[in-house]
Parts: C-alpha cells; sequence; structure tokens
C-alpha cells in the first residue's frame, strides 16, 4: 500500500549518500491525529542545508485509514534516498498522502520521492525549485501540475505511472513551455515530456508534434499509453528510451528523420513493423525491434546449483523460485530482438545493416510509403489527405468494399498531388481509406488497418426561430449534418455585422441578453463544418419587448383585478386565463400599451382561475409568465339588512359560491374595520354582534374565504345607530 520505488529507469542510478533523522514519540503514532516529522541532509554537498519534513495526519475513530498532509521545508537539496522517512510514518499511522506542500527555500525534489503515494492529488511547488528528479510524482493520482518559473532541470519520468492530464510551465521560466498540457524546451525545438493521462483518454490517439519540433527528448513517451504516432518531416531525432515500454502500435515516419537513438522504442511489445525512409542514417544498437527476454536457462542451472527444486520455468513461477535465493528476475534479464517485429527499408541502408547484423526480419522497400493523415466530410463527398512520398510516381486510392477487401477506387498520377475527394462514398456504413505510394520498381508498404470516416452530408437549416425571453432575444435552429461551430452575428447601427457569438458546444441556440427594449435587431446564423467549403447562413429579426414579469392578481367586487409592470418596447398587452388544471390559454383581452391592468368581470365564483400577460410590439412579442398567477375568485358578500335586537345586532349577507366561511368586520367612527368574528361554512348567511353597546353607531361589512383566498368587500358597510 505504501511503497518506496527505488528506480524507474533502465538506467543505473548513483545514490547520494545522507544523514536521516526521525523524531516521533510514541504517542503520536497511536492517536488519531497528530503531526511526525523529520529531516534529511545531502551530505555530499558541504553547501547544502538541511530538508525537513512534517506529516500532519488524521484518522478519525472507527476509520481503517486516514489522510495526510506532508509539507518539506528547508534550504537546499533533498538527498536521492531509499530511507523509508514518511514512509514508516504512514505505517505506523495507516494514513494515506493526499497533499504535498514543498515550501520556500527547497531547491530539489529527490528522486521516486512521492513515488506510490496512489491518494495524492494535490501538490504545491516553491517558486526556489529547481529540480524535479526521476519517478518523483511515479503512481500518483495528481491530474495537473505548475512548473515554477525557477525549474532548470526535470525529468521526462517524474510522473510515469500517473494519470497527469496536463502541465502548464510558469511563462517566465527560461528553459521550458508547456503547450497542450505537454512539456517543451523553451525554443519549442524539442518535446520533452508527454501528460500521461492524456493519451489513456485519447485511447492514444490523436497527437500531433508542433512543426517546430526537431528532437523527441530521452524517456519523453516513456511507458506511456500511446498507441499511435507519426513522426513528421521537421523531427530529426529521437532520443534514448523516448518511447521505450509503450503501448505503441502504429507508427509512420516520414521522410525527414536522421538519427534513431539507443533503446528509443526498447520493450515496444505492440509494435510489430516500422518502416524506416531513406533519410534515416543512424540507428544505436537497441533502437527498434528489442524487447526484455528472460534467461530461463540460466535461471534453472543456478536453482540446480543450490539444489532447489523446481518445475519448468516460466514467466509466472520464476519469480517464486529465485524468491529462495539471493538473485533476482532482473539478473536474468536481457535485451533481445523482438522475434514478432519486421524491419523495412531500402536495399543498403543502414536499416538493413542493422537488420541482417542482429538476425531480424528484414523486407526490402523500393518507394517510400505514404501516410494517409486525414479522412473529413466535405460538401460534395470524403476528403483524403496523406503525405508524400519524395520517390514515388504517384498514389493509389484504396477503400474496403463490402466484402472488407481492399480495392482501388482512384489513382493520381503525380507524387505532388495530395488530396483526393471520394465524391461516392458509402452511404449506409462506414468507409475505410488507405493511400497505396508507388513508381516503376514496385509499391510501396502501405496502412492495412486505414482511417475510418462515416459520409454525413453538409449541414443545412430545417428550422430557426426567433423570440423574446426574460434574458434577451433567443434564437434557436435545428440542422441536419455535422457541425463543428455555430457563429452569431448582429448588425450595429452602422449597419455593419458584428461576430456576438461563437461557440463549439452550443450549437442549436443563442440568447443575446445585450438588447435595449423596444429596439429590432438583426442577426444572422452560420453553421461551420471543419474543412467544408459552404457554410449555411440565416437571417432573422425581432424587436427587443420587456417581459411582463411582476403579474398580480386580486379579488375584487367586480371580479377578478389583474395587474403587470410596464414593459419597455410594448404597443399593447394580451391578457389570458385559463381554469387551474387547464394546458391552453383563453385571451380575454388586448389592451393598449397605457394599460397595466384589467378586470376579468366573467369570472365565476368558486372557481379557481390561472392569470398570464404577453407584450407585442407588431407580430413580435415578448416572453410571458408561463405558470401565470393563480387565484380563487370569490365574489363579494352584498348587504342582505342589519337590525338592533334584544339580542345584539344581526347582520345579514347573500352567499359566496365557493366560500368556507365569512369574515364579519365592524368600526365606529372613522376607525378602521376590525375582524370580529369568524363564520364557518357557506350556508349561515347571518352574524349576531352581542358585543355591540346600546346607543353607539356601527358599521358592518363582510369577507368570504376559503383557505388563503379572500373575496373584497364594500368598503362602506352596512350602518346601524341608536341600538336599543
Amino acid at each position: 500500500m505504501f511503497r518506496k520505488f527505488a528506480s524507474l529507469s533502465l538506467a543505473v542510478l548513483m545514490v547520494v549518500s545522507f544523514v536521516f533523522s526521525l523524531n516521533i514519540s510514541a504517542s503520536a503514532a497511536s492517536s488519531l491525529s497528530g503531526t511526525i516529522k523529520g529531516s534529511m541532509t545531502d551530505t555530499s554537498n558541504p553547501d547544502n542545508g538541511t530538508v525537513y519534513w512534517s506529516f500532519a495526519y488524521n484518522r478519525p475513530s472507527g476509520n481503517e485509514f486516514g489522510t495526510a498532509t506532508l509539507t518539506v521545508t528547508g534550504d537546499g537539496y533533498m538527498p536521492n534516498s531509499f530511507d523509508e522517512s514518511w514512509y514508516e510514518a504512514q505505517y505506523d499511522t495507516l494514513c494515506y498522502v493526499t497533499k504535498v506542500v514543498v515550501g520556500e527555500g527547497v531547491k530539489s525534489i529527490m528522486e521516486s520521492a512521492f513515488a506510490g503515494e496512489i491518494y495524492l492529488t494535490d501538490v504545491t511547488l516553491p517558486s526556489t525549485l529547481e529540480m524535479i528528479g526521476q519517478g518523483a510524482f511515479a503512481y500518483t493520482n495528481i491530474k495537473e501540475l505548475y512548473i515554477p518559473e525557477s525549474v532548470k532541470s526535470l525529468s521526462s519520468m517524474m510522473f510515469v505511472g500517473s494519470p497527469i492530464e496536463k502541465f502548464t510551465v510558469d511563462k517566465n521560466n527560461p528553459y521550458y513551455t508547456s503547450k497542450d498540457g505537454d512539456i517543451y524546451t523553451k525554443d519549442m525545438t524539442e518535446f520533452a515530456v508527454s501528460a500521461p493521462g492524456k493519451f489513456a483518454k485519447s485511447n492514444g490517439k490523436g497527437f500531433v508534434f508542433p512543426g517546430s519540433v526537431k528532437s523527441i527528448g530521452a524517456e519523453a513517451f516513456y511507458l506511456s499509453e500511446l498507441t499511435e504516432i507519426t513522426i513528421p518531416t521537421n523531427i530529426l531525432e529521437i532520443k534514448n528510451m523516448a518511447f521505450a515500454g509503450s503501448s505503441l502500435e502504429k507508427i509512420h515516419i516520414e521522410n525527414g528523420l536522421k538519427t534513431i537513438y539507443d533503446s528509443a522504442f526498447f520493450a515496444c511489445t505492440s509494435l510489430h513493423e516500422m518502416i524506416l525512409p531513406p533519410s534515416v542514417n543512424s540507428l544505436d544498437y537497441y533502437s527498434v525491434g528489442y524487447i526484455n527476454e528472460l534467461d530461463f536457462e540460466g535461471m534453472a542451472y543456478v536453482l540446480d546449483g543450490l539444489g532447489i527444486s523446481h518445475s519448468t520455468l516460466n514467466e509466472t513461477n520464476c519469480e517464486y523460485y529465485l524468491g529462495k535465493t539471493d538473485y533476482t528476475v532482473d539478473q536474468f534479464t536481457y535485451p533481445a530482438p523482438n522475434p514478432l517485429f519486421t524491419l523495412y527499408g531500402y536495399a543498403g541502408s543502414v536499416a538493413e545493416e542493422y537488420a541482417l547484423y542482429r538476425d531480424m526480419d528484414f523486407r526490402y522497400i523500393y518507394c517510400t510509403p505514404s501516410n494517409l493523415k486525414s479522412a473529413k466530410n466535405v460538401i460534395d463527398g470524403i476528403l483524403l489527405e496523406w503525405s508524400l512520398s519524395p520517390d514515388a510516381d504517384g498514389y493509389k486510392i484504396m477503400r474496403k468494399n463490402e466484402l472488407d477487401d481492399w480495392v482501388t477506387i482512384a489513382t493520381v498520377n503525380s507524387k505532388d498531388i495530395l488530396s483526393y475527394t471520394d465524391t461516392a462514398p458509402y452511404t449506409t456504413f462506414t468507409n475505410e481509406y488507405t493511400v497505396v505510394a508507388f513508381n516503376s520498381d514496385a509499391d510501396a508498404p502501405y496502412d492495412e488497418t486505414g482511417i475510418s470516416c462515416k459520409y454525413v452530408k453538409s449541414p443545412e437549416f430545417t428550422d430557426v426561430t426567433i423570440k423574446n425571453t426574460t434574458s434577451g432575444i433567443k434564437l434557436s435552429w435545428e440542422y441536419n449534418g455535422v457541425v463543428n461551430r455555430a457563429k452569431v452575428y448582429r448588425k450595429n447601427p452602422s449597419g455593419k455585422w458584428e461576430q456576438v457569438s461563437s461557440s463549439k458546444t452550443n450549437l442549436n441556440s443563442f440568447t443575446d441578453e445585450n438588447v435595449k427594449y423596444g429596439t429590432k435587431y438583426y442577426y444572422k446564423v452560420e453553421l461551420i463544418r471543419s474543412g467544408a467549403p459552404f457554410n449555411p447562413t440565416v437571417e432573422k429579426s425581432y424587436t427587443a419587448i420587456q417581459t411582463p414579469a411582476s403579474v398580480k392578481v386580486t379579488n375584487e367586487i367586480t371580479g377578478v383585478k389583474v395587474k403587470w409592470n410596464k414593459c419597455k418596447g410594448a404597443e399593447k398587452y394580451y391578457v389570458y386565463r385559463k381554469k387551474k388544471g387547464a394546458k391552453s390559454w383563453t385571451r380575454l383581452e388586448i389592451l393598449g400599451s397605457d394599460k397595466t391592468s384589467y378586470v376579468d368581470k366573467t369570472a365565476k365564483s368558486g372557481t379557481t382561475y390561472v392569470y398570464t400577460v404577453r407584450a407585442y410590439n407588431g407580430s413580435h412579442r415578448s416572453d410571458y409568465l408561463k405558470s401565470g398567477k393563480k387565484t380563487l375568485y370569490l365574489s363579494t358578500p352584498k348587504k342582505a339588512g342589519i337590525k338592533s335586537t334584544k339580542k345584539g345586532v344581526v347582520v345579514k349577507y347573500t352567499r359566496s359560491a365557493g366560500a368556507s366561511g365569512y369574515y364579519i368586520y365592524r368600526k365606529t367612527g372613522t376607525s378602521g374595520w376590525k375582524k370580529i368574528a369568524t363564520v364557518k361554512g357557506n350556508s349561515k348567511l347571518s352574524y349576531t354582534d352581542k358585543s355591540a353597546v346600546k346607543g353607539k353607531t356601527y358599521r358592518y361589512t363582510v369577507r368570504a374565504y376559503n383557505g388563503s383566498y379572500k373575496s373584497d368587500y364594500y368598503s362602506s358597510g352596512q350602518k346601524i345607530k341608536d341600538i336599543y
């Protein structure tokens, strides 16, 4: 679980002597949280200061494992250490390191410093950092890393086995720069470090070198999940172990590469062939076609000599038997030519010499292969583009037929024509293409896997709508075909089109929030398709109108009153109603722009209605409150009589359909209305005020209710005086 990686390279490492001290108390190790501290010094350099580390851990009660933050401080360089250091603390506390903070003053991160911290996701590096060692963050779970301005030396294998997807180098760093998440030398002439996680996400495909790159650095793609790669003409050399141990299955090398250094493609077990162009003039010993091979015969000889009984040795059991000795599997591992690998090259070339000297399978080529770079949809078919073959007379364009056989569909009789459009591609299944360079001597080897492309017709608009929303004018459209980007333009006051949107993700709509209500706007939508000579466009215009958002409804004596805010840009208002539960609205009235209220006199008491309002300017309309405003209409109880009796003042009123009861109000003189009673039920239509005082003058009024809904009331009420 917690493991220290001593070495992650095929190269021999030099061990630096160091002094290590551990300060830990017994109580700290047994507690659920605490801090453990230690230090280390590189004694090979007398000017180097001490580097300290602090392991702050927390393991909540009942949890099997906890988490920890590791902080490294000091002044100087971390030694390349094989001691357990903070790894011991992890064993003692059962806490994973999830965060590392390297403090100011620290100048290096030692080799394998944080290797194997599989839960490490967060790292902070100081502005003083100069070096990052080999395997420093190997087999961690960091996804992104910021490289400070001060870093001048870093290992291309610092993140081997990790899912990191993006490096960002400080723009002021004089030694390195970053592009698309990878690291290059500052002048962009050498590819230095790849981000391994990128290739896992892309299935190892789609990587392209910038045109400025002339060299692929040592170990740049070491153990990478990259499966396909093209080495373009601008790259002149591939350095030691650049692709060693990678998942490469397919490689195309264009004419231009000169040197492949030692072990550049070592242990690429899935790479079964390589075609070298005539420009290659130097191959180091283990450059291509070599894998690690185990010496089972030597293992058996050693085991027999030690009297250790064993079965037939193989890759699965050899480590078990050698574990009984002082030997390791690495001691019986040696580089050997891959028996499944074939090298293609010209007669008399360094490729032929390299293969024949190593007894490697070699095939002669008489024409430099071309590489089909892309197959993409265009307006009139599928456009194919390929690389130049310098000694070709032309190219055969091949496509697989229904029987999965390659068939020539066209011949280009010029080495300088590097594209062709298939104007009659298959439309019912995916097209597969490859290209074969040829000259008078022979056809060149070609890629038998090819490139696939499903034909899709050029895009076209099928529907375009435009409308006002609460946030602005919204354009929506539907289309057929493939679209890579949608652009929207708007005319400015001078009549010039200006781009207001360009999106690769939102391909069906755009809302212009920067509008002035009452203004008519003109828009143009353009669908962009990469590589297509035609981009369909459509134009629309619309007037911006503010939405009646603050719609309110109240019950009044004459009906339901609807009120709304005055809307900018409106010439008229439409008022709509529907019964609760209904799906469609019914228009009640059209009003001028000077009106902001309307009374629905057709409402029936006891019915629940929903109201909304929409503003118009000519044929253009605003958005509207789609949920509307709801009310239960209750008619206002009318006066039905009032009289004074010995028991009190009797107030009578008419029935309000839909009411669940009535509120009785009373006032005297100029005082306000005061609720004096609640009559429950809809059948009792009178109330006796027993608290009325003889000789006083009162006014009474009644209001119907149902839950939170209330009717209007007669503000004048019914008057009675000289109570006896």
